[in-house]
C-alpha cells in the first residue's frame, strides 16, 4: 500500500467531509480571513463546530468517550466556551446600550440593559474563578 492510500484510508476512518455551498463572496472573504491570520479553513471551522455544540463531541484520543465533562480540563475548557458566549452576549447587550438613543438613556430598556451587562458581568467572573 503506498503512502497515499495509507494517508486516504486513515483520513476515511478517522474524519468525515462537511461540505458548505455559500456565495462566492463569504467564500473568498472567509478564504482570506483565513490566510491572513495563519490559519486553515478547516481549523476555523472544526472551532465553529465544536464551540456551536458547545464543546459536547470532542473525544478524548485515549478512552474515546464523548463525555465532554469526563476530565477537569473538558470542564475548564467546556466553562471556556461557555464564557465565550456570555462575554459576546454581554457585549453585544452594551453595544445596544451604547447605541441607545440619548432620549431613552434613563428609560426602562436602558436599565434593564444596564442590570443585564451587571449580571453577565457578575456570572463570567464567578465562572472564571471557579474554573
Amino acid at each position: 500500500m503506498t503512502r497515499t492510500e495509507q494517508k486516504q484510508r486513515y483520513n476515511e476512518a478517522n474524519y468525515k467531509q462537511v461540505k458548505v455551498s455559500v456565495r462566492p463572496t463569504i467564500a473568498n472573504a472567509f478564504k482570506s480571513a483565513c490566510e491572513d491570520r495563519k490559519q486553515t479553513q478547516a481549523q476555523v471551522l472544526t472551532s465553529a463546530m465544536i464551540e456551536y455544540v458547545s464543546a459536547d463531541v470532542v473525544l478524548d484520543k485515549q478512552t474515546k468517550t464523548t463525555d465532554p465533562h469526563s476530565t477537569r480540563p473538558k470542564r475548564r475548557k467546556a466553562v471556556a466556551v461557555i464564557i465565550d458566549q456570555l462575554e459576546r452576549i454581554r457585549d453585544a447587550e452594551q453595544t445596544y446600550l451604547d447605541n441607545m438613543p440619548e432620549n431613552l438613556s434613563e428609560s426602562e430598556r436602558a436599565e434593564n440593559a444596564k442590570e443585564s451587562i451587571s449580571i453577565l458581568d457578575d456570572v463570567i467572573d464567578q465562572l472564571g474563578t471557579a474554573f
